[in-house]
């Protein structure tokens, strides 16, 4: 009784004024800030620290000014960040590109294949697979060229992305293929090894691994999955992350694989904005070792 009596005066109450007052501050940095803080609380019921430790180190990351930087920004575009990937390692690691519709009058005239991807570029979440010709939802398209995910969750990387659809065909000739989430500082450092279906949450899995393929025994978000093989393409996949990660400290790199072949799918700079706890949570510890160091986290204060 006593403890929920605590977290409710050092969490709940601070957060409610937090999201009151940020309703109230007008679009700037000091409500990016206000927003990283009470979601922070709210999501990890606890305050940052400078620690590193993996939600601080995002959180400082999503609270400063480094979301901002213009590297970040340009690579947070789907259709740009492209550009990068292929400056960097290569067109072929891109998944291919169908059409870009930038504006309503594209999109009423854009002929969608049957079989496609459609997404937002400038958002996270928004996609649409197109599997056997079935109608598109117009209205939905155009509200995505009207959305602000950055008024919407205030990820400061999104600010000032000009809204636009991409339009991609699907990856490895419609066969299954799998999704890896790389972090990297300086180079590759976690993978995480997603199972189950992206369109429905109830069957995701996923579990934690070294860049050489050890396993961390735990998961992010979602229940964890059981240990499974190294994929095939991992010392090529580690490579060309680590070549992109030369021009960030902390981020994400996700990559699709059918153990044949790879593509690079996005740069990722605020993973879930922050807010995923790790299961269990101990191992946010031992993960935070793998990524920064043990000196680093054990001078915890």
């Amino acid at each position: 009784m006593a403890g929920a009596v605590l977290d409710f005066f050092k969490i709940t109450i601070p957060y409610w004024v937090l999201r009151i007052g940020g309703y109230l501050l007008p679009s700037s940095r000091l409500k990016e800030r206000n927003d990283a803080f009470a979601k922070f609380i709210k999501r990890h019921r606890r305050y940052p620290t400078k620690n590193w430790i993996f939600s601080d180190v995002l959180y400082r990351i999503k609270s400063g000014p480094e979301l901002r930087d213009p590297v970040r920004t340009f690579t947070t575009d789907k259709e740009l960040g492209k550009i990068f990937i292929s400056g960097v390692v290569g067109p072929s690691y891109n998944v291919p590109t169908i059409g870009v519709i930038r504006s309503q009058s594209e999109l009423e005239a854009f002929q969608f294949p049957d079989r496609c991807f459609i997404k937002a570029t400038h958002a996270s979440g928004l996609n649409i697979f197109r599997e056997r010709g079935e109608p598109i939802d117009y209205d939905v398209l155009a509200g995505w060229l009207k959305h602000s995910y950055y008024k919407k969750k205030r990820e400061a990387n999104y600010r000032d992305l000009a809204p636009k659809i991409i339009v991609e065909p699907p990856i490895f000739e419609g066969q299954d293929f799998y999704e890896l989430n790389l972090f990297c500082y300086g180079e590759v450092k976690v993978i995480i090894r997603q199972y189950g279906n992206w369109r429905a949450k109830s069957s995701r899995r996923r579990r934690l691994y070294t860049a050489k393929w050890e396993d961390c025994n735990c998961s992010m978000g979602y229940p964890l999955a059981e240990v499974d093989k190294k994929p095939a393409k991992l010392d090529e996949i580690v490579a060309a992350a680590n070549a992109i990660a030369a021009y960030f400290s902390l981020v994400r790199i996700d990559v699709y694989t059918d153990d044949n072949d790879f593509f690079i799918g996005e740069i990722t700079h605020c993973h879930a904005g922050g807010g995923q706890s790790f299961i269990p949570a101990e191992a946010e510890i031992d993960v935070s070792k793998h990524i920064f160091g043990a000196s680093k986290v054990n001078q915890m204060a």
